[in-house]
């Protein structure tokens, strides 16, 4: 077999400066690609982290359903930070339960307890998530919930809820309902 001269002859025929020249030049031309690869490896492991906070809050969420539809205190409890703070608004001011600015808010596991003892408790409601999204530690969801009135006629709650996470726990969680929906659940008799 006879080599052609060429830049694979000159590296095997030169042991010195040929030799730098072409490990140079092979670097050189190979550093956007080494470069691509680097970002593209970097990438793979921020989409992987973001994908595993993602899984990890959507469970959490879920979780919180369960052990809210479960009337689990002990366990919804569990997934909130001692410092949650429980934001429920109501813009259209139709449920009295909201007081006349339409707001209720609770700070802390104490308060967030009678929060849910009020809500699951005394009023049966529960929910479950039509939609979400999750953009770093905030989750957005658009959610449905009802309880035995709100069934009897028909009429669940649509609403928007933030959640904010600090970890893998539940920081703040602010509960809108729509205007239109809390206007037809009242004015169908619907009970709070």
């Amino acid at each position: 077999m006879v080599a052609t001269p060429g830049a694979s002859e000159r590296r095997a025929c030169s042991a010195s400066g040929d030799v730098l020249t072409h490990r140079q030049e092979h670097l050189s031309l190979n550093r956007p690609d080494f470069t691509r690869r680097v970002k593209e490896i970097m990438i793979m492991i921020i989409n992987e982290t973001d994908a595993s906070n993602e899984q990890t809050q959507m469970q959490v969420i879920n979780r919180f359903f369960a052990a809210y539809d479960a009337y689990d205190i002990e366990g919804m409890l569990s997934l909130h930070t001692d410092d949650a703070i429980w934001t429920w608004i109501d813009p259209g001011k139709n449920l009295p339960i909201f007081g006349p600015e339409g707001k209720l808010i609770a700070t802390g596991k104490q308060e967030i307890r009678k929060f849910f003892e009020m809500d699951r408790g005394k009023y049966g409601f529960t929910g479950y998530i039509l939609w979400s999204d999750v953009q770093g530690e905030t989750v957005n969801a658009i959610e449905l919930w009802h309880n035995d009135s709100a069934r009897a006629i028909s009429v669940p709650l649509i609403t928007k809820s933030c959640y904010r996470f600090r970890g893998d726990k539940i920081a703040e969680w602010t509960w809108i309902p729509s205007p239109e929906s809390t206007r037809r659940f009242v004015a169908a008799g619907g009970k709070p």
